[in-house]
């Protein structure tokens, strides 16, 4: 518990003194709980000695109701020093998160489903910032507590304090079973709530092919195992620790019979005065109050160390920019030299080299999973090479933040993502200081203007999540529009064309012949009448390489592999359905 709460201090940062205030806040408030115990302590010890008076009588009345005003004060300050902490933490943690991941490669979501990120973003720091302030307040309070009426105790009569205390090592053995069981079924929870939340994403996001091929049995069968193994995971939790809590509970139990014993016995003995008798019982039902609290919030607090643990293991990633001396590219050619990359193993690229000149179009051409795709990765540094090294302007990528690599590189993908946001948001991405006339601009010459026009809002249309409502040519053409408004010297397109209507794609081949102007380019494509006017094409072979490269003329006078794919392009052109 002690490191529990030296994690929660150090992840408080600059708000640790204000939480540490309301700590002591807590300590003086449960000292304020004790003055009614020693008035009834003095006045008994005073009317057993028959020297109660009326100024006495006064005193105590006074203690009691200077004790109620300052238990309330010390509450209420700190409620208000503990009110928003939490949040507040949270918030920075939640932001400390965020960047991290921007910095971390794109191999660590291959790795990680969506998932059990969401669920440390969205269910564990909100579980923290819920609990985590008052139920360390509540621990620290405890901790206190006991301290403050053992010693108490031990001032009266420190034989009934021994045996009381001696309960404290016995539920300390009870409590450490207790820990062992809630870190290890904790850790098990928390996976089963990721595995949860990542099949219901699954489930949610492919609802519609579930639909359409009637798959609501089959595709269901892993998110109900995933929601009963949480339930199964959640009630081992809970039951395992049952008979744990009850021994942990029934060794105050015990301790208590032990004190009451105690007193009678040194009581009837002489050895005891009247009004240290009554006082012990008294404080029999307080003693082991601030322990027993403290138990039933082991579980939380375990749980917690668990939320904190996830966390921690994003926080403790290596990302892509550490130890990197910003440099600044001496112009934006490109320059790939026996480059190696492998997912998880598995080779892609091997010794690939090639030279892209400043202001020139290269196109990337090739079989599915030839590694088209990861070159274009590669340049916007979304990976790091396994060996060789890829330059911009005669400057290794490694030797660039990803942050000032992206300010020269813009890039449209064949998936293009649009934020839940007014389209003018989703353009201004490009450029955030961008004014609503450079916006219209750039969506003029990416030719979206007219339908964004007709929309029931214009440019302060809300779009749906990922831009659902729009369709893959007019979503494409905004994702144009924001890589125009950005006009970085560099831009890499991935399969823009792809799976496009055919008036949306000559509305995209205009938008990309804006894009394309003055501009050093990467196009990957699967359709190679898009890449007959490019100054370069690079034909990877499926085997980790490149099989030719050269001008489209040059290519089809090889008689090669491009050659072979052209003529097969030409074919599938032709292609008819017949019946």
């Amino acid at each position: 518990m002690i490191k529990i709460i030296g994690r929660m201090l150090a992840l408080s940062g600059r708000r640790r003194s204000k939480l540490i205030l309301s700590f002591f806040m807590n300590f003086l408030e449960s000292m304020m709980g004790f003055v009614p115990v020693v008035t009834a302590y003095l006045a008994l010890y005073w009317l057993q000695a028959d020297a109660m008076t009326i100024g006495r009588i006064r005193l105590i009345a006074v203690a009691l109701a200077a004790a109620v005003l300052l238990r309330y004060a010390f509450k209420l300050l700190e409620f208000n020093l503990q009110s928003g902490v939490g949040y507040e933490v949270m918030c920075d943690e939640r932001l400390s998160l965020g960047k991290r991941l921007l910095r971390l490669p794109l191999g660590f979501y291959q790795d990680s489903d969506a998932g059990r990120i969401s669920s440390i973003l969205n269910d564990d720091l909100v579980f923290i910032e819920d609990t985590a302030t008052a139920f360390i307040s509540k621990t620290v309070g405890a901790i206190v507590g006991a301290i403050g009426m053992a010693a108490f105790m031990f001032a009266i009569d420190w034989r009934v304090a021994l045996i009381a205390c001696i309960g404290y090592p016995l539920a300390g053995i009870a409590n450490h079973f207790i820990k062992r069981h809630m870190t290890v079924c904790s850790a098990l929870r928390q996976q089963a709530h990721a595995e949860a939340s990542s099949a219901m994403l699954e489930h949610l996001r492919g609802i519609f092919v579930i639909k359409a091929f009637g798959l609501d049995g089959a595709q269901g069968t892993r998110l109900r195992k995933a929601l009963r193994n949480l339930e199964v995971v959640s009630c081992d939790l809970e039951m395992g620790a049952l008979p744990l809590a009850f021994a942990y509970a029934c060794c105050f139990n015990v301790c208590t019979a032990c004190i009451l014993g105690s007193v009678a016995t040194f009581y009837l003995g002489s050895t005891m005065t009247l009004s240290s008798a009554f006082l012990f019982i008294i404080l029999l039902f307080a003693f082991y109050a601030p322990m027993e609290l403290l138990g039933a919030s082991s579980s939380i607090l375990r749980l917690m160390n668990a939320c904190l643990d996830r966390a921690q293991d994003i926080m403790e990633r290596p990302v892509m920019d550490e130890g990197c001396e910003s440099e600044e590219p001496r112009g934006y050619g490109i320059s790939f030299s026996g480059v190696a990359f492998s997912y998880g193993g598995n080779a892609v690229l091997d010794g690939v080299s090639f030279e892209a000149p400043q202001n020139t179009m290269t196109a990337i051409v090739g079989p599915s999973g030839s590694g088209k795709s990861t070159i274009l990765g590669l340049i916007a540094r979304f990976w790091d090479v396994e060996a060789g090294s890829v330059e911009i302007g005669g400057v290794d990528v490694t030797r660039m933040k990803r942050d000032q690599l992206m300010q020269h590189v813009s890039i449209v993908f064949q998936a293009t993502y649009l934020f839940h946001d007014t389209v003018i948001g989703n353009i201004r991405l490009g450029r955030p200081d961008a004014t609503d006339e450079m916006v219209m601009e750039a969506a003029k010459r990416a030719r979206c203007h007219e339908f964004i026009s007709r929309l029931d809002r214009g440019y302060e249309t809300v779009l749906s999540e990922a831009g659902a409502t729009l369709s893959a040519g007019e979503r494409q053409r905004i994702a144009i529009a924001r890589a125009l408004l950005k006009d970085a010297p560099l831009v890499l397109l991935d399969e823009v064309t792809a799976h496009i209507d055919p008036e949306n794609e000559l509305l995209i081949q205009q938008a990309i012949d804006e894009l394309v102007k003055g501009r050093t380019v990467f196009l990957v494509t699967h359709k190679l009448s898009t890449v007959k006017h490019a100054d370069r094409i690079i034909v990877l072979d499926g085997r980790k390489g490149i099989a030719e490269s050269g001008t489209h003329d040059e290519l089809m006078g090889n008689d090669g592999p491009y050659a072979a794919m052209w003529a097969k392009s030409r074919r599938i052109s032709s292609w008819q359905l017949c019946g």
